[in-house]
């Protein structure tokens, strides 16, 4: 909140703090009546997290010069965030690299520290390789920003770091044994998919068979209310390779039944695109659509598209999923995977190229495509001559 002093002269100077600021602004009014007006309205725009650029300037005015070397990460990372469209996966990685290192001065940065960095998520956190690129890898493009766009740094010591950094080496992988730990593969992406007989049982438990669900022994099955919208999840899932909130956030104004098409604008990568329907899917589709209404998942979401409520959404039906996966006797099944299964059906039953495919799964990166794209070895065997 803003805190008020009267002048000498009679008039008002109200000074505003917040963390999102680089430092205190000061303001001087007529009247107290003024000052409050002001003070109330930027507050609430600050409240949604909107800084308007004035009072970043004003503020920059009152904080005292210093080298922009002498700015920690933490700084860094603050206006980052406050001037860059971060990725919201970025912002979560710098939050976290914030808690740890977020004291740390530029003026501190190597090459050295970066390699050391690196070491302490191997040697003391036994992080995987894929968790350490992404932190190194948020915290880099940040730096990057400060480099390119802002002038702070000279160069990026993340940059220099070598190509297979984030790889345990021999001498890591023995000082983890002698610690009887073994060092996280290097190659830790999943590569789950349907078993054969998986799905059946799935399409068993959403169905609620009473024969199937009373030779499992248990007390009870899923809740009716939610087995045919999680079924229906289920079916877009593997007929469209969409992720999951994606799924849940679906309007009936996105989907075009005579078009045969999804038109997705809410999407992981922020990038808006449109996602054929399948015979199977159109089937799934219709009679819901048909029902009318706003939101094809009222049940399980409420239209909110705030970041709390959406995680918490996704918490709720992730749970809901273990559930089912673990009825369905495929415990270690999670939702994700079922994304990686849609992509490779695409690959194994039509002729698309890999550009194609990845309009519909939205990669953007066909190295990333390559992760869901594996196709089993007996699929592959049947081809030859």
């Amino acid at each position: 909140m803003a805190t008020y002093r009267t002048r000498a002269s009679g008039s008002i100077e109200a000074t505003i703090r917040r963390k999102m600021l680089p430092g205190p602004v000061s303001l001087t009014f007529e009247t107290m009546e003024k000052a409050e007006a002001y003070c109330r309205e930027i507050e609430a725009m600050l409240d949604i997290g909107h800084v308007p650029p004035e009072l970043v300037k004003l503020a920059q005015r009152g904080t005292p010069k210093r080298s922009p070397m002498q700015q920690t990460i933490a700084e860094i990372v603050r206006a980052y965030k406050l001037e860059y469209s971060v990725k919201p996966d970025d912002v979560n990685w710098l939050n976290a690299i914030c808690k740890e290192i977020g004291h740390t001065q530029l003026d501190e940065l190597s090459v050295q520290w970066a390699a050391s960095l690196v070491r302490i998520y191997k040697i003391e956190r036994h992080l995987k390789p894929a968790t350490i690129r992404h932190r190194i890898g948020a915290l880099r493009r940040c730096l990057d920003w400060a480099v390119t766009m802002k002038g702070d740094m000279p160069i990026n010591p993340l940059r220099l770091l070598p190509e297979r950094y984030a790889a345990y080496n021999e001498i890591e992988t023995k000082l983890l044994a002698e610690q009887d730990i073994e060092a996280p593969d290097a190659n830790n992406e999943r590569d789950r998919r349907l078993e054969p007989g998986e799905e059946p049982r799935i399409r068993q438990v959403l169905a609620r068979d009473p024969e199937y669900i009373k030779a499992l022994k248990v007390e009870r099955s899923i809740n009716e209310e939610s087995a045919g919208p999680m079924l229906l999840i289920f079916d877009l899932a593997l007929e469209t390779a969409m992720r999951l909130r994606e799924i849940y956030t679906l309007t009936l104004d996105q989907i075009d039944l005579d078009r045969r098409t999804i038109f997705l604008d809410r999407t992981k990568n922020g990038s808006k695109r449109q996602v054929p329907l399948s015979s199977v899917a159109l089937a799934a589709l219709r009679p819901v659509v048909a029902a009318g209404g706003e939101r094809l998942f009222p049940l399980f979401w409420n239209g909110d598209l705030a970041k709390k409520n959406l995680l918490q959404t996704t918490s709720k039906l992730s749970g809901r999923w273990r559930t089912v996966a673990r009825l369905a006797k495929c415990d270690d099944l999670r939702f994700h995977d079922l994304r990686h299964e849609a992509t490779a059906r695409l690959y194994e039953r039509t002729t698309m190229t890999d550009l194609q495919i990845a309009k519909i799964t939205g990669h953007k990166d066909l190295k990333s495509l390559a992760r869901y794209s594996n196709l089993r070895g007996s699929d592959l065997s049947a081809r030859m001559w």
